[in-house]
């Protein structure tokens, strides 16, 4: 049953004839754990097999709207089966590995498409952002399930998935030590005049109460929208968060800080996720305790962990909430004109902390450094020279995030900034040579090659 033979896809009628298979294929029920995990496997396989330099450009360039919904209708299935899959207990830790990586993929290359079709327009000097799920036709995905022929309506305890633009953003999503394609969320909340705001815990403020347009104006690269299955309990989740973060704000000694440990247990501090997790937790009297699927930090990373403040051995981060059986995916969007940047963002920092876990790459401090994590951005007598280093690492410094964090998180950015810029230029050059994106397996060659040459430094992180 799971033994297909993945081909190479060389055309667009071979692309749309795979992706209509796939989809009949994850109607097969599996019959195991194992299974289900060869079954996605091969899902990420098919998708890494295509090789658009093959096809009729044109002919590609017209048919991607159509393409784009077919994949968000491929994602929409594969989640729909998430409930079954947890019940019947198939969805194992190598399973829901294969998952995200199903998810993933199908994301850039929904992304790739996207920049594809826009013919790799991107932001100029001063232009803003679309602001979340408006632009263009193909900017935002709607699951049909909630289409009600009014545009994307939000509800109250629905969760608002996000990466943003800013350069800091890849690294600030890499405070948890893990690959994730978002680096923020919140819960929507509705008040008595039906006015929508975000509850959401941020690494500078703690946690807050924001509009909902000013979130979505924040200069977003991508968002997800997820909703309960149970409206009713959404409904109090989001009340009974947005009401204790109200009174929280009332004085600034009572004020939730933001966690640094990213431990689950105990909400007297809250990270993002963690936000979300008090909510429901609260809300459904212990029943529910996001997320179903927790993250695992990796043995091999605890020294990064440990310099950011990381003491948990699991918690839950953004993209958990991709394979949250207790939600369904309402709605995805991006700005096309930002993804291609945010991706190689993103695979910079899955390298970085690959060659951690592999070679055994360490941070180490310079005087700079140093200086930025022990005096801090309000040290009014820094060199101004410091203080616009720290500046664009990390605009506002919480007063309890320790040296040790600002200097980890400080290394981790401009590390990244180093092998971004080569990167976009490889980019440039792979655009105008074939007319297409930088695939993310010839990006991550590429920084392989950056790292054999580069000795035992790269940026910050040395290797003895």
């Amino acid at each position: 049953m799971y033994d297909r033979t993945v081909e190479p896809i060389t055309d667009l009628q071979n692309f749309g004839a795979t992706l209509r298979e796939l989809k009949a294929y994850i109607k097969q029920p599996p019959p195991n754990a194992h299974a289900l995990t060869a079954m996605l496997e091969e899902i990420t396989a098919t998708f890494r097999n295509i090789h658009f330099e093959h096809f009729d450009k044109p002919e590609l360039r017209t048919a991607v709207p159509e393409i784009l919904r077919s994949i968000f209708d491929l994602r929409l299935r594969l989640r729909s089966k998430l409930p079954a899959w947890h019940k019947g207990w198939k969805l194992s830790a190598n399973g829901q590995r294969a998952l995200r990586e199903v998810l993933k993929i199908t994301r850039y290359t929904t992304e790739m498409l996207g920049e594809f079709h826009i013919r790799f327009k991107r932001l100029n000097d001063g232009e803003r952002t679309y602001q979340g799920f408006t632009g263009d036709k193909i900017n935002t995905l709607l699951n049909p399930q909630f289409d009600t022929g009014r545009g994307l309506q939000f509800q109250a305890g629905d969760i608002l998935l996000m990466r943003r633009c800013a350069d800091n953003d890849a690294a600030i999503a890499r405070i948890g030590g893990m690959d994730s394609q978002f680096s923020h969320l919140g819960v929507i909340y509705v008040d008595l005049r039906r006015r929508l705001h975000v509850v959401e815990a941020t690494i500078e403020y703690g946690a807050v109460i924001t509009p909902l347009e000013e979130v979505l104006n924040q200069g977003l690269v991508r968002a997800s929208l997820l909703r309960h299955k149970e409206t009713a309990l959404a409904r109090q989740a989001a009340r009974i968060i947005h009401d204790r973060v109200t009174n929280s704000l009332r004085c600034e000694a009572q004020r939730i800080p933001y966690d640094f440990t990213m431990q689950l247990e105990g909400y007297e501090q809250l990270f993002s996720a963690k936000l979300a997790r008090a909510a429901y937790d609260e809300a459904s009297g212990g029943e529910i305790k996001l997320p179903t699927f927790v993250t695992r930090f990796s043995p091999k990373h605890r020294n990064f962990l440990n310099r950011i403040g990381v003491t948990a051995e699991v918690t839950f981060t953004p993209i958990d909430m991709e394979i949250e059986p207790q939600f369904d995916l309402v709605a995805e969007w991006r700005d096309f004109r930002t993804t291609a940047k945010a991706r190689l963002q993103e695979i910079i920092m899955d390298r970085l902390f690959d060659w951690m876990e592999q070679y055994g790459y360490r941070f180490r401090e310079d005087f700079t450094i140093k200086m930025m994590a022990g005096l801090g951005l309000r040290s009014g007598w820094l060199p101004t020279t410091v203080q616009q280093a720290l500046q664009e690492v990390m605009p506002i410094v919480p007063a309890n995030m320790n040296k040790r964090a600002v200097a980890a998180i400080a290394m981790l950015y401009y590390t990244g900034q180093v092998l971004l810029d080569e990167m976009l230029r490889l980019q440039v050059n792979h655009i105008d040579k074939t007319g297409l994106p930088l695939p993310p397996t010839k990006a991550a060659a590429a920084l392989e090659k950056i790292r054999e040459q580069s000795g035992n430094r790269i940026g910050y992180l040395v290797r003895d």
